[in-house]
């Protein structure tokens, strides 16, 4: 499962909870299938043996309806989307679709959200479900709020797949009442080659009115830099996590006090201490964590892979080698022998019969499923707004921020301790799964200025998880 997102809608009193998932299948072959009627008119499927298709990897979606209540799950295949995706795999030759199921996975999640169909195409133009998704896009990404902001690009990239995703229901004739957008003519003025006379030469290109209005992005310019937590900060933010996990939550306008539920803290933590994107750490499994030996203890740090292959969603599934303090992956091996995650991983397992036994999630909630993206970013928002009301701090970091403080500190102490600059960036280059040695250097501006290798040590962790000082109960 490489994504979800979640709605909660009352129904009859009863709290429904929507969420669009997608999963992976990798590595499949895919047959043209033939419809037989015999001369009884029985229907029979065969197959095309000798025309088959190579699919490398595929995403589907589902729709996961779930009732509180009753603990009743209802999974639905959304067919109109894995249908599409089909067809990008099979005629599209398209080697990995998780481009579009993420675009598709914000879509269906925001017509959930609204309770729009996707074909539901109405006579006032601003009311169907394609105008009101451009208009969401565009407000993310002018959002000042860090966890709802978009990108330009992730913005174009998800309008451009819907685009193309109701262009092909288009071609094939689906009724739609009103067309989902307006086609238009887009001329460009390019050079022309040198042996022609003319000094420009003007191409027509098809396009849609639902090209989102964001600018755009200037060459070699990185929008949205990430910021490291400074020291202070990060004193601020620890209290919060592995002292006293209080937080101030929000109910109908009203704050009251509240604790942080431990897996988050360890979420935050691991996501500091790692170098773990979101969706990585979320998707950690208990057969990467172990009970560190003396040696590796004395050591301070163990090194495990992550990747598809080992259960984890990394960006673009690529596997890379992480760098896990030992102290605090001893804490997250008790926690999975305790009665709290025992009981959830019990959970997990009736409800995932079928699947593997083995890979069973760290962090799950108390229902016995993993721990959506949105519920993460819930926690984050509480703690950033316990630290602004209960400290008096002007805290606005956005969670993937804790990503940039392992990089920028673990850079700062590589450095102090004489490595070369270059090495230093390759190694947090590496660690971080940075595809672009320009995001790296990033890092290494928020370096200066820093006071002393005692402060921004990255691998000398044993003492932060010491049962006799500020230990995780």
């Amino acid at each position: 499962m490489i994504g979800r997102q979640s709605i909660l809608k009352n129904v009859d009193k009863e709290e429904i909870s929507i969420e669009i998932i997608s999963y992976k299948i990798a590595g499949f072959k895919y047959r043209q299938p033939i419809i037989v009627i015999d001369n009884t008119d029985k229907v029979t499927v065969e197959y095309k043996e000798n025309n088959s298709i190579n699919i490398p990897k595929i995403t589907f979606l589902y729709r996961v309806i779930s009732n509180s209540d009753t603990q009743e799950q209802i999974i639905i295949g959304l067919d109109v989307v894995n249908v599409y995706l089909m067809h990008l795999s099979v005629n599209g030759n398209l080697k990995d679709t998780s481009t579009y199921s993420r675009a598709f996975i914000h879509y269906f999640s925001f017509l959930a959200a609204i309770n729009q169909e996707w074909n539901d195409m109405s006579f006032i133009q601003s009311q169907r479900p394609t105008y009101m998704f451009k208009n969401h896009l565009e407000a993310m990404y002018r959002s000042t709020d860090p966890e709802s902001n978009l990108a330009g690009s992730t913005v174009k990239s998800y309008m451009r797949s819907i685009v193309n995703f109701y262009r092909f229901y288009v071609s094939k004739k689906y009724p739609f009442i009103n067309p989902p957008f307006e086609n238009k003519v887009v001329k460009l003025n390019l050079p022309s080659p040198s042996s022609s006379m003319n000094s420009n030469t003007t191409i027509e290109v098809q396009s849609s009115d639902l090209r989102p209005n964001v600018p755009a992005q200037k060459a070699g310019v990185i929008l949205h830099k990430l910021r490291s937590v400074n020291k202070h900060e990060w004193d601020l933010l620890d209290k919060i996590l592995r002292v006293d996990r209080k937080i101030l939550k929000n109910s109908n306008g009203y704050l009251y006090s509240g604790s942080l539920p431990l897996e988050f803290s360890y979420i935050f933590l691991i996501m500091r201490y790692t170098g773990l994107r979101r969706a990585e750490v979320l998707t950690l499994n208990s057969s990467l964590i172990f009970k560190p030996n003396i040696e590796q203890l004395k050591r301070g740090y163990v090194s495990i892979t992550v990747g598809p292959k080992f259960g984890v969603d990394t960006k673009n599934d690529k596997e890379r080698e992480i760098e896990f303090p030992t102290g605090l992956m001893d804490k997250v091996y008790e926690y999975l022998l305790s009665e709290r995650f025992i009981k959830r991983r019990n959970k997990f397992l009736n409800l995932n019969q079928s699947g593997d036994q083995k890979r069973i999630p760290i962090f799950l909630n108390n229902r016995g499923t993993i721990y959506s993206k949105e519920s993460a970013n819930a926690r984050w928002s509480e703690i950033r707004q316990s630290i602004v009301k209960k400290l008096n701090y002007e805290f606005t970091h956005k969670m993937h921020n804790l990503r940039a403080t392992y990089g920028v500190f673990r850079l700062f102490s590589l450095l102090d301790a004489g490595m070369k600059q270059s090495d230093a960036l390759v190694f947090v280059q590496t660690k971080m799964g940075h595809e672009k040695l320009a995001t790296t250097l990033e890092y290494l501006k928020q370096t200066e200025g820093a006071k002393s290798a005692d402060e921004l040590s990255e691998i000398a962790l044993n003492h932060l998880f010491d049962i006799h000082d500020k230990a995780i109960k």
